[in-house]
């Protein structure tokens, strides 16, 4: 079983896909980070699973950076990854909560440590999916973070482990996965786009603190097959992959 691409990183010509993964069944169940590289986006070579459930919960969804303000007591190459600690979805986590927590690479994506401790503690329900990004214009990383119903949270942080809400926000049927970045406009300049898992994006301005829109839902879809895309760190060009919800025949 496969779903949702996570921690999608490009460094020294590499691309690094990693993704929900059930190495153990067909069927949705002891979500694992499976991890894939190509140097092309055509051809791919699976890797060795690269996250397993532990006594806090399974992994879910998150994103990658490269460590370029040397934080955390770790190198400037760095990988560093973001991600759901989804307590209560496995016999070992039972009676415990979803959480953010970071794990990261010092070997090129070959092997992933998990940092100890949590980067933000549980705030409601199953808030998840974190996606992080340098905003250099406040000098600040930012995380967006989906919440619950149709809620998402911005998070602000100078050293990537303390982090503090600048805004909760509300958007018309926008669930799961988020993502906000510029995003290159054709004759020129940019927009702020703030995306969510269906495909459902928002238009608007974005000082580091807080997303403003218009609040009307533009949708990137003609069909419900892509879900959850997420954007590659690192690229010049904004490259996007989504999981493709097709029938698994096998199961």
């Amino acid at each position: 079983w496969t779903n949702d691409p996570n921690g999608m990183i490009y460094q020294n010509g590499v691309y690094h896909l990693f993704f929900q993964y059930n190495p153990f069944d067909t069927k949705w169940e002891n979500m694992c980070w499976g991890h894939a590289v190509s140097t092309d986006l055509i051809h791919w070579e699976q890797k060795e699973t690269a996250l397993y459930p532990d006594q806090d919960g399974t992994m879910y969804s998150g994103c990658g950076i490269i460590n370029e303000k040397g934080l955390l007591g770790l190198p400037t190459d760095a990988q560093l990854y973001f991600y759901t600690c989804s307590g209560g979805r496995s016999g070992w986590s039972r009676g415990k909560k979803f959480k953010q927590k970071i794990a990261y690479s010092t070997d090129g994506g070959k092997t992933l440590q998990k940092l100890e401790g949590c980067i933000i503690k549980h705030i409601v329900e199953e808030n998840r999916d974190p996606k992080v990004y340098w905003h250099e214009e406040s000098k600040a990383y930012y995380m967006v973070l989906y919440l619950d119903k149709n809620d998402f949270g911005i998070f602000r942080s100078k050293d990537l482990k303390s982090w503090k809400k600048s805004q909760t926000i509300t958007l018309d049927k926008g669930f799961e996965c988020p993502d906000l970045r510029r995003i290159p406009v054709e004759g020129g300049g940019d927009k702020w786009v703030f995306w969510s898992a269906d495909g459902y994006y928002y238009l608007g301005d974005f000082d580091g603190y807080e997303f403003k829109t218009d609040g009307i839902r533009h949708e990137a879809y003609k069909t419900s097959i892509p879900y959850a895309a997420q954007t590659f760190w690192g690229t010049k060009d904004v490259i996007t992959i989504p999981w493709l919800r097709t029938e698994n025949r096998g199961k």
